[in-house]
């Protein structure tokens, strides 16, 4: 036992009480001992009991020793003497106040009493040393234990890999550990003792404004506290780092009390910088893909994608409704593109398309499409195809109208087969021209010089009149061959007609019947006849490649007025009077 504890215990107790060791040497004592051996307390701690006895030390250590072996009270009748006093002390007792143990000196409660006897105060006073001592002896165990927990919660604190800040109920901070020292700039001894907030200053990363600091609301709401992930913390040195943390409530053990707050949070920055970065790509793509959707819309054009895999087709634009009267949902798959290919091009066109797609070629090819209105249009189509480990996976294409394209194409090649008909025409017509000039010059000489016989006059004139239709169509061979300015003027449709009866006769076969149906009071029409010569001539000789050589060609005339209703269902068509 410590003199402290001892004094603590009996310093105020009426009773004169010395803490003695085994050997006799005094360690401590109450004021009342003081008193009644009538010296200070500095003259008593360290002086032997035997000096304030009768007993020689011999015989004290025996009365002691006795004491720390049996653990018991042991009375001690003896009147103590000094050298210059006599003080009168009925009885000492002693009783062992800690436990004699191998290798330890024990320590001996003296009491001195006179007068009747206190035993009862004595046993309670060395109980309440006892309980005391077992208390202490708690109190360091707690200390110890105390301290190692702390020793613990320090090395795990400095092995999280997170950063951790500790405050105090008041919002003060109490502990940081090394990563939260790194990333706010503070070390735990400037840090310990300043508010939260003060070493913890966060923003919002897209507004640049502050963000309210979850200390206050953790500690006075208890509840846990999660930041948003554009909280940015910015250091004592002013770098600022994207963050993720949580802040939770420290709780007594019974959970009634809140008596300060841990915030745990990490460095995201490079995570945060990656997704930012992401969101801009992510819009720029949308950008691109929406520029690129409305250029691809906007054009001609119809883009499509078809999935080779699923054999079905997983895009295609909007405006093919417009080029085939089909809309997009209509355009399903493999069948769906082919059923709508003209049935004279079917075959040849979807065997080409297989052959080149297996072969992970791409392609372009030209044919008739049917719309869905039954017109006949001309696309080009125009596909590429995509392979991956060795296998086409998707093709990918436009559709172009080429409509317009193959019937300029025609048109031209038209063209240039009237006019190299009508050079022909042209060339055989001078030639047979002059071949007709010399026989009919010759029949004028013959009429004149052979006699007159009505039979022989008869024969020359058949071939008079043979010359002459020749020469007629000479004629009308030279004029379709003709390069005349191009001359409008009112005509007559049904006259123009008769004049090229022979022509019309002559470009088709015999087994071709020519049939007119030319209607009275025809209206004039301002054109050029020697265009719609070329173009009846054209016409004819279309219908003659149609007909094959065999069947009726008929040639029709007729007035015709076109009103708003007719151009209402007609697009293109204007009102008017028409032949």
């Amino acid at each position: 036992m410590q003199a402290k504890a001892f004094l603590l215990l009996a310093e105020h107790l009426p009773e004169g009480m010395l803490l003695v060791s085994a050997d006799g040497k005094i360690q401590a004592c109450n004021r009342a001992a003081c008193r009644q051996l009538k010296q200070k307390p500095e003259q008593l701690a360290g002086s032997n009991l035997g000096e304030l006895s009768g007993l020689t030390h011999e015989e004290l250590l025996a009365k002691l020793k006795s004491c720390t072996r049996s653990r018991l009270p042991i009375p001690l009748a003896f009147k103590a003497s000094l050298p210059e006093s006599i003080i009168e002390i009925d009885s000492c007792e002693g009783f062992l106040a800690s436990p004699a143990e191998d290798g330890k000196l024990a320590q001996i409660i003296i009491r001195l009493h006179s007068g009747a006897s206190q035993r009862g105060v004595f046993l309670a006073l060395n109980q309440e040393i006892d309980k005391q001592r077992r208390l202490l002896r708690k109190l360091e165990a707690s200390r110890e234990q105390l301290r190692l927990s702390e020793e613990n919660l320090s090395i795990t604190l400095r092995s999280i890999g997170d950063a951790v800040m500790v405050s105090d109920k008041q919002g003060m901070l109490v502990s940081l550990n090394p990563v939260a020292e790194e990333l706010t700039g503070w070390s735990t001894q400037e840090a310990c003792g300043l508010p939260v907030k003060t070493v913890f200053p966060i923003i919002d990363a897209s507004t640049r404004e502050v963000i309210e600091n979850p200390v206050e609301k953790v500690l006075s709401t208890g509840e846990t506290v999660y930041l948003s992930n554009h909280t940015t913390l910015i250091a004592r040195d002013g770098t600022e780092y994207q963050i993720a943390d949580s802040a939770a409530p420290i709780r007594e053990r019974n959970g009634s009390e809140i008596l300060g707050m841990v915030l745990v949070f990490h460095d995201v920055t490079e995570q945060y910088q990656l997704r930012e970065e992401n969101k801009r790509s992510q819009i720029k793509l949308q950008k691109s893909e929406k520029l690129y959707r409305d250029l691809v819309e906007s054009t001609a054009a119809v883009a499509w994608e078809f999935d080779l895999t699923l054999q079905r087709f997983t895009y295609m634009g909007p405006n093919i409704t417009g080029l085939t009267g089909y809309p997009p949902e209509q355009w399903t798959d493999f069948e769906s593109w082919a059923d709508r290919i003209h049935p004279d091009d079917r075959a040849s066109v979807t065997s080409f398309c297989q052959r080149e797609t297996e072969q992970g070629a791409s392609h372009t090819i030209e044919y008739r499409n049917v719309r869905a209105d039954g017109r006949v249009i001309w696309l080009r189509d125009e596909v590429t195809v995509i392979v991956e480990h060795g296998m086409p996976v998707m093709m990918r294409g436009y559709f172009f109208d080429i409509t317009e394209h193959r019937q300029t194409e025609e048109a031209l090649r038209r063209s240039q087969k009237m006019d190299a008909v009508g050079k022909m025409a042209g060339g055989i017509a001078h030639d047979f021209n002059n071949i007709i000039s010399i026989i009919q010059g010759n029949l004028d000489l013959l009429e004149q010089n052979i006699p007159s016989d009505d039979k022989t006059k008869k024969r020359i004139d058949s071939i008079k009149r043979s010359s002459e239709r020749a020469a007629k169509l000479t004629r009308q061979l030279l004029s379709f061959s003709r390069q005349d300015a191009y001359s409008v003027k009112p005509v007559n449709i049904n006259r123009i007609i008769d004049s090229i009866d022979n022509l019309i006769t002559q470009s088709v076969t015999s087994q071709v019947e020519v049939e007119y149906h030319l209607a009275e009071n025809l209206w004039q029409t301002d054109i050029d006849p020697g265009d719609l010569e070329d173009a009846m001539l054209n016409l004819v000789l279309n219908a003659r490649d149609a007909l094959e050589g065999r069947g009726r060609l008929t040639i029709e005339t007729h007035n015709s007025t076109l009103d708003e209703a007719y151009c209402l269902l007609n697009p293109g068509a204007t009102a008017g009077d028409y032949v």
